[in-house]
């Protein structure tokens, strides 16, 4: 055998085609849409059923709603306790889930492709006819209570709960998913009850199964279980979209004693539905979305601020955050967001190299066959189609179209989308040391967990 050559890394092999799963879009009587993907590589399915209850529909006053009920569906039904739900799940091999983001309230399941219609059935009994008990309610309460409590003392949740307050104040996602002390304990049964009937099972509902499976048995046993709910037409969500800041802003946590300066930098983006999501995509990824990126680089590699650090642009159904994410020595968080900010501009003002956008543009490539090999990374691939009504061949020409991004392209939408002169940088760390680095960035605010009981 011939000596391994270590000084140059191996050549890439050649580039195999790739092709998103095959799958049906159904309409159902009812607003119910189907979204199937069937597989035979396995004897597994998945089902996720979609409601439109998210938690971009809490009221005033009673953050936290929408995960509280969504929590509260799989406690009990007219038949069958929280343990004999959960029983029922695992008596055939399976596993049941409730969840809440910005976006929905999910139902899921996965088991043996051979008891899907126990699984399905099982999710048409949750969301149909839910008891919602007030003794499983004060458990579920004093379970996030604990958990906010929690956050409190954790940097890295205190910075995010600064910067959505800072970008969206009190409106729509100003407000943690699981709610603050205050809007929690104000959820009563009353309300869980009303947002069920008036969100939850409203329509539009999407289910979403990947798996071993035929589409017209699916359909069959989605009529079953779950044609017929008392869906109610959905009511329009409020606008997510605040007034632009005229300035860049700076608030700084304070949190004495601290060696590592929490950091969070950005401002409103864009829904996951804009047209340029894709070209933004390419340009975050280069700038903050992978471990070569120019951020990463920058305050990792170059200046050694900090072990690593992130950007993104958020998956709403509204204009969510566009983040900057890192934790840097404090000494160091001054220099940070002035290379934060200079990165920023240098993606407007100047064009991409090739090297760089090809380099950017075949990592996406490589790494979004591996995010669909299981029936999770498929069904939530689909997901997205059915939250955010993508265009059905999106996921199908999703390659050719990041392929096609130019550096042009990079550029015009770093210019319509990047904002490094009105920017929100939240900083948690000692104020005194903090200040005097961060004051030269723009108008400064000082927040004391202590005072702000809108930070617990």
């Amino acid at each position: 055998m011939s000596p391994l050559d270590r000084s140059a890394p191996p050549a890439p092999g050649s580039v195999r085609p790739f092709r998103f799963p095959t799958f049906e879009r159904r309409e159902l009587e009812g607003g119910l849409t189907l979204f199937i993907a069937p597989s035979s590589a396995v004897p597994l399915i998945f089902f996720e059923l979609l409601s439109p209850g998210g938690a971009h529909l809490d009221p005033a006053g009673r953050a936290g709603l929408a995960a509280l009920t969504g929590a509260m569906l799989d406690e009990g039904t007219p038949g069958k306790s929280s343990r004999q739900i959960a029983a029922a799940a695992e008596r055939v091999g399976g596993y049941l889930a409730t969840g809440t983001d910005w976006s929905c309230t999910s139902v899921s399941t996965g088991l043996m492709s051979a008891h899907a219609e126990s699984g399905l059935s099982l999710i048409g009994e949750i969301v149909r006819e839910p008891t919602l008990p007030d003794d499983e309610l004060e458990r579920l309460r004093e379970r996030t209570l604990s958990e906010i409590r929690r956050r409190r003392v954790v940097p890295s949740a205190l910075a995010s709960l600064q910067f959505a307050r800072a970008l969206y104040g009190r409106g729509v996602y100003g407000e943690p998913v699981l709610g603050t002390s205050a809007s929690v304990e104000a959820i009563t049964r009353s309300d869980v009850k009303a947002f069920y009937r008036d969100r939850i099972v409203a329509a539009p509902l999407r289910l979403v199964v990947a798996g071993d499976c035929k589409p017209q048995a699916i359909e069959r046993l989605a009529q079953s279980a779950l044609v017929g709910l008392p869906r109610r037409q959905l009511e329009p969500a409020p606008s997510a979209a605040p007034p632009e800041q005229a300035s860049t802003r700076v608030f700084l946590v304070d949190r004495p004693g601290s060696t590592q300066t929490e950091l969070r930098i950005g401002h409103v983006g864009v829904a996951r539905a804009h047209p340029d999501f894709t070209a933004l995509s390419v340009m975050n990824s280069l700038l903050g979305g992978k471990f070569t990126s120019r951020l990463n680089l920058n305050l990792r590699e170059r200046h050694g601020f900090t072990y690593g650090v992130r950007s993104g642009f958020s998956h709403r159904l509204g204009p969510g955050p566009f983040t900057i994410s890192s934790a840097v020595a404090t000494e160091s968080a001054g220099r940070a967001v002035a290379e934060v900010r200079a990165e920023l501009e240098r993606l407007r003002d100047q064009p991409v190299p090739a090297e760089e956008l090809d380099e950017t543009r075949s990592y996406i490539l490589g790494v979004f066959p591996y995010t669909v090999q299981s029936l999770e990374g498929v069904s939530h691939r689909l997901r997205a189609l059915a939250l955010h009504d993508l265009p059905l061949d999106y996921w199908d020409r999703y390659p050719a179209e990041i392929g096609a991004v130019s550096a042009g392209d990079i550029q015009r939408v770093a210019q319509a989308h990047l904002r490094p002169e009105r920017l929100t940088i939240v900083a948690v760390g000692p104020e005194a040391e903090l200040r005097p680095q961060l004051e030269p960035f723009g108008e400064l605010e000082i927040c004391r967990p202590s005072e702000h009981p809108e930070l617990t």
